[in-house]
């Protein structure tokens, strides 16, 4: 079994449910290993170290067991996957520095952003496969940091293409 660590936000109906019963609800569901948190109203993120098999099995375990627990909770985002330069540091233990550095003056070319513009984004498993393949490089991710955020990137891909097909499901308003 390995540890994997990994952020699930769940758009939540409002309901009479206060956050402390969602709480105590997703602790019976069996999310024991997630920290809660509440920031915008309406949704909720999970902070999980779950031990599994594979990211696969923890990440779908895990959003079986959100969505059992609240009622009408919808996945919004799995992260790691869209990173800046200093996410990449936090996920690999290096300076925000050092991986610029790397972005900018490295040999081996550093993957192009996703999103380009004044701060730039990166699919992590694309940078992250690139660290671990340049042997120069002190810092790397864990092989387990990449496999989730490979399965972000698809999951990702899921939510936003069912967010789209409800978009231009609902019917338009006449003016």
């Amino acid at each position: 079994m390995k540890t994997y660590d990994y952020t699930l936000t769940f758009s939540i109906l409002a309901s009479d449910k206060s956050i402390g019963q969602c709480t105590d609800l997703l602790f019976e569901a069996g999310c024991d290993d997630a920290l809660v948190g509440i920031g915008a109203k309406g949704s909720i993120a999970l902070n999980f170290n779950r031990l599994a098999e594979s990211a696969e099995q923890a990440i779908e375990s895990a959003i079986a067991q959100v969505t059992m627990a609240i009622e009408g909770s919808q996945l919004l985002e799995v992260k790691p996957d869209m990173v800046g330069l200093s996410d990449i540091a936090d996920l690999v233990g290096c300076s925000r520095q050092n991986i610029r550095k790397l972005a900018t003056d490295s040999k081996t070319p550093f993957p192009q952003p996703s999103i380009s513009g004044s701060v730039p984004l990166w699919h992590f498993f694309e940078v992250g496969s690139w660290l671990m393949e340049n042997s120069r490089v002190k810092s790397k991710p864990s092989v387990e940091a990449i496999e989730v955020s490979k399965l972000a990137f698809k999951l990702n891909l899921e939510a936003q293409k069912n967010r789209f097909e409800q978009c231009i499901a609902e019917p338009k308003p006449s003016y």
